[in-house]
């Protein structure tokens, strides 16, 4: 099994960018469907460059951390309600959470 440790600070962004997936999602689709925004280009395509580098690694990801990313991430599930409600026990929570922030800190190249 890899060892998938980081800093606090890298583990708390990377973390915190997982959170915002959706929501960036959403901002690049509402803004693809209006022309005129206040949004500067570079700012655009830093969104870009996130969603796309987070979308590369759930593709890449098995079938079990894709249901695990999908727990965590986009329905923001706690490791408790994961357990009761998905039958997911606390390693295999805590271990797909660090390896999928691990592999997006790889995709952004902070690591």
């Amino acid at each position: 099994m890899k060892n998938y440790k980081l800093s606090y600070h890298l583990r708390s962004y990377i973390k915190q960018e997982l959170y915002d997936y959706n929501r960036n999602k959403q901002i690049l689709k509402d803004l693809s469907i209006k022309e005129s925004t206040q949004i500067t280009t570079k700012t655009l395509l830093i969104l870009t460059k996130k969603v796309n580098s987070i979308e590369n690694v759930y593709n890449n990801l098995n079938e079990n951390d894709q249901e695990i990313f999908n727990i965590i991430f986009k329905k923001g599930c706690n490791q408790l309600y994961a357990k009761t409600y998905y039958n997911i026990t606390k390693d295999m929570y805590y271990n797909a959470m660090n390896k999928i922030i691990y592999l997006v800190a790889q995709e952004y190249e902070l690591i």
